[in-house]
């Protein structure tokens, strides 16, 4: 009896350890497949727990977050010297081989939406390259300054006339946008910070031979608002502009800025800021026989900047209006800015 109870014992034992080495080998295995193979051989894998490979590559992109790179080649970028005004971040390209004797016209580049920020690097985006390369900087000697913003570019000292929605829709049709927010955004912003980048122009022309009747505004979507407010607001001070999937707000009076040598440029498929929106402002500027050329870019969407300030001349895919005869027939876009003269 008393051998088979041994027996009986050892056999529990034997069964019981068994069991539990079977369990450790599953654990082991289950540990085996959830563990993640470590991919980021630069970083201390002894210090971090890997369990889990979403949260392994959130904190591996946490840790090396990159710098937004510009759309300005790197080897263009010296060329663009950082500066504040104001607390505003800006860019500034001088003229190729300054002579402080001579004259040289301005060219104010006005961002985009995606270029807000104080990083000072955003609002570089690919219609600006050509402004910082010597082949155009040899062949139009100028300065160029490009501003960045955080809020948007307009004057919140001047807001025009008082509109309802229902009269703001004449000129911007009704879409998919909420007109009230819209309005809120691009003429109500108590922040707007467009007469700060003109003020940096009138610094620069302090410290610089800059030529006054060759003052230039330039800018793309919310930029091209602001180029239209920029001349709005200073009639008497701009030579030209080019703006770019943009408009003049229907609380601004045209009349204003009808004489100004005005050059606007919009893609008929888009979607951000609508193409009918910029064909209704050039309707009415040409009803006032206002010095505008209205190009309309086919099958583009939000990107007519990349057309218009290296526009070369008509083709299939676009095609420029004038608003009267007082409008210059040149069609390089950047040969008609620079001809400008006040």
């Amino acid at each position: 009896m008393k051998t088979i109870l041994t027996f009986t014992a050892i056999f529990l034992t034997v069964a019981s350890f068994a069991g539990a080495q079977d369990n450790n080998l599953k654990s082991n295995n289950v540990l085996k497949k959830n563990q993640v193979t470590y991919p980021y051989p630069d970083e201390d894998k002894d210090q971090i727990k890997i369990t889990d490979k979403k949260q392994l590559h959130k904190k591996h992109r946490q840790k090396k977050k990159k710098t937004k790179k510009p759309a300005v080649e790197k080897k263009w970028m010296k060329a663009m010297q950082k500066g504040t005004f104001e607390g505003l971040p800006y860019r500034l390209v001088k003229a190729f081989d300054y002579d402080p004797k001579k004259k040289y016209p301005l060219i104010l580049c006005l961002h985009g939406m995606g270029g807000r920020g104080s990083d000072n690097i955003s609002q570089l985006k690919n219609y600006v390259m050509p402004f910082s390369q010597d082949d155009l900087r040899q062949a139009y000697p100028h300065f160029f300054v490009a501003p960045q913003t955080s809020t948007v570019w307009s004057n919140p000292l001047d807001k025009g006339k008082t509109l309802t929605l229902k009269e703001m829709e004449k000129t911007l049709v009704p879409d998919d946008r909420n007109m009230a927010t819209f309005k809120k955004v691009y003429l109500d912003n108590p922040e707007g910070e467009l007469m700060k980048a003109l003020r940096l122009v009138d610094d620069l022309v302090k410290q610089y031979n800059i030529d006054t009747s060759r003052i230039y505004v330039i800018g793309h979507s919310m930029g091209g608002f602001g180029t239209f407010n920029a001349i709005w607001n200073r009639p008497d001070f701009f030579a030209a502009a080019i703006p770019s999937a943009g408009v003049l707000l229907p609380q601004f009076n045209r009349e204003k800025i009808k004489d100004i040598p005005l050059w606007l440029f919009h893609g008929d498929d888009d979607k951000i800021i609508n193409y009918r929106w910029g064909v209704n402002v050039f309707n009415e500027m040409k009803q006032l026989g206002a010095n505008m050329k209205f190009t309309s870019i086919k099958d583009i969407g939000h990107n007519a900047g990349s057309v218009a300030f290296s526009y070369t001349g008509d083709r299939k895919d676009a095609s420029t209006q004038y608003a009267s005869d007082k409008s210059d027939k040149t069609e390089n876009s950047l040969e008609w800015l620079f001809k400008q003269k006040r």
